[in-house]
Parts: C-alpha cells; structure tokens; sequence
C-alpha cells in the first residue's frame, strides 16, 4: 500500500467543533463530502444537498455508491474511490450523479486523502460541469458538421478516411468512396428561392443517410455535393450495387408550398485501394466519374 499523506486530523477536528468552522462547511458555496475508510459518506454540506437533491438523513452512513449514475463504469464507485484513498496526492475525476430526481450531473471531483491515527479519510469536493460540458460537445460538433443538414463537413470526413483507410490496410479489405451531385440544383434554387433549396438539401441529406449501414458515413462536401464512404468491400462489383442502392431512391419528389420538383442525382465512385490511395486521388477518381454521368444527363434533357 503506499503511503498516505500525513495530515493531522485533529487540527481539523478542533476546527469543527468551533461553530464558525462548522458553519464554513455547511455554508460554502462549494459542495463537499466527507468519507469514511469503506467509503461511507460521513458528512456532506448544504451546497451538495441542494445539488443533488438529497437531504441529510438520505446519505449519511450511505455508501458512496447510494447516488452512482449508470453513465460511469459499474466498478466506478468502488474503484476510482478506493483507489484515491490509498493514493498519497489529490486526485480529481470527473463522475457522474444520479441525482434524488433521477437526472443526472456532471461533476468535477477533486480528492483529498488525510489520516488520523492510521484511519484514512477522503474530503471530496464538487463542482457542476454538465452544462459545461453540453456547450463543449456542440461547439465540437459544429466544427466537424454542416449547420444546415446536420452531416459530417469535409474535416470530419477527411478524418473520417483516414480512420477508414488504417482499417481497410489491417482488414485487407476495399473501401469505396462515393460522390453524389443534384442535377439543376442551381436552376432550382434561383427560381423557387432559398428556402426551397435548403428544403432540397436538408431532403437528399435524409435520403442519402438513411441508405447507410452502421460503420458507413456520408458528408457534405459542396454546396450541392454530397461524399459517402463505405467500409468492409470485399470485392470491386459490391460498389456497383451501392451505386445502384442509391440511384433507386431518386429521383425525390420535393414539395414546399405551392412548389415542386423532382430532384435526381448524378454519382461518380472510385475504389480504394484499386484506384488511389490518398482521399485527393479518390476524390478526383469519383468526380471524373460522376461528371460522365452528369453529362448523360443533361444530354438526355
């Protein structure tokens, strides 16, 4: 066992029993515990109380696991704390708490282990990060996703690649890169308006999404293209069949109001690692091939 840090309690004990220190623990705005050597709460404060919902009766001589939320580890409560108490330096963690309303919290929890007399002892102290946290994720995902559709954008997806690319090299397996383009998405949105184009774009994103299976991804590349990677081929003709899984969902029948279209799809394909080993080679791969097709299409208007 390693040593613990030798903190005289009884300094501490004679604090608490003088009113004002009392009242410091039980008013302070940070919320604190008390544990015991089996990690049964021996004292709480006001602030966690108030945090969590609880009241005093509920948690004291409770073990620490009485509020454990089923977003940690199962083992969590037993080891994170068990392991800070043998532990001869602070710790901090963040865990969390199943509050006495059944939602759960966030919190960043800082350790201190004291001895008395060879008893251990653990002052927790609490603050509350969810919210923290919450902002932290979705300013993530707008850097890694486009506003309007909700996709990946283009660093996502580049990342995306690279993640797919290491798999299919340790797999020996194939990866299949997909452009896809709306035809006269321009003609559309100049005479119908932007709303409606957003509509359109927010429709094939749906459509296109909807056509992946779970280790597959699709991006939002342009304005009006769209990049799909699919992971796990095995041979080069499963391509073909992808392609042709996604030109039978098109052509859409959009409608917004008084307005309507039917939005078709041009797609261009390239293999990896058949046709190009960087995402810029396989990207110019599928763009030659989705323009051959794009130009039939106009041919045939």
């Amino acid at each position: 066992m390693i040593p613990m840090q030798q903190t005289p309690i009884k300094h501490i004990k004679k604090c608490l029993d003088n009113d004002l220190a009392i009242l410091i623990f039980y008013q302070s705005p940070i919320a604190m515990l008390i544990l015991g050597e089996d990690a049964t709460i021996l004292n709480a404060n006001l602030a966690f109380f108030e945090m969590t919902g609880y009241e005093e009766i509920e948690l004291l001589g409770k073990h620490i696991s009485y509020f454990k939320s089923n977003q940690n580890k199962n083992s969590f409560y037993v080891t994170s704390y068990w392991d800070s108490m043998q532990a001869s330096y602070s710790k901090s963690m963040e865990v969390y708490v199943q509050c006495k309303n059944n939602t759960h919290i966030l919190l960043c929890n800082k350790n201190n282990t004291i001895m008395d007399r060879g008893t251990p002892y653990v002052i927790l102290t609490f603050e509350n990060i969810t919210e923290q946290k919450r902002m932290l994720k979705h300013y993530q995902h707008l850097a890694m996703h486009d506003s309007l559709t909700g996709l990946a954008n283009r660093v996502l997806l580049e990342n995306t690649f690279k993640m797919a690319k290491n798999r299919a090299l340790k797999s020996d397996q194939k990866m299949a890169l997909i452009i896809c383009d709306i035809n006269e998405f321009k003609q559309y949105n100049d005479r119908y308006g932007h709303d409606f184009g957003d509509s359109v774009l927010r429709t094939v994103s749906k459509t296109l999404k909807n056509l992946l299976r779970i280790n597959d991804m699709v991006a939002r590349y342009g304005g009006d293209e769209f990049v799909l990677i699919f992971e796990d081929i095995t041979h080069r003709d499963e391509i073909a069949y992808i392609e042709s899984k996604i030109k039978s969902a098109f052509p859409l029948v959009i409608t917004q109001g008084e307005q309507s279209c039917q939005i078709n799809m041009s797609i261009g394909s390239s293999c990896f690692p058949d046709e190009g080993n960087t995402f810029n080679d396989l990207i110019q791969v599928a763009d030659k091939n989705m323009y051959k097709e794009k130009k039939d299409f106009y041919a045939l208007r």
